[in-house]
């Protein structure tokens, strides 16, 4: 149960760490929605490109 909890506790933070920033620090749309399209095209992007990088294509399996 201890290593479930430790595995979704950095979600919740993050979320929550989001929901503190819009509400008290930044109020501005144009932020947010410009920090979703840079998560998703660039960031998004990068993860994708770092996974497939550390794959293993030897084809055992």
């Amino acid at each position: 149960m201890l290593t479930i909890f430790l595995a979704i506790l950095p979600i919740f933070l993050l979320i929550l760490t989001g929901f503190s920033l819009r509400r008290s620090f930044i109020k501005e749309d144009i932020f947010w929605k410009n920090l979703e399209k840079l998560t998703y095209y660039l960031l998004f992007s990068a993860l994708f490109i770092v996974q497939i990088s550390k794959a293993d294509f030897n084809g055992t399996g």
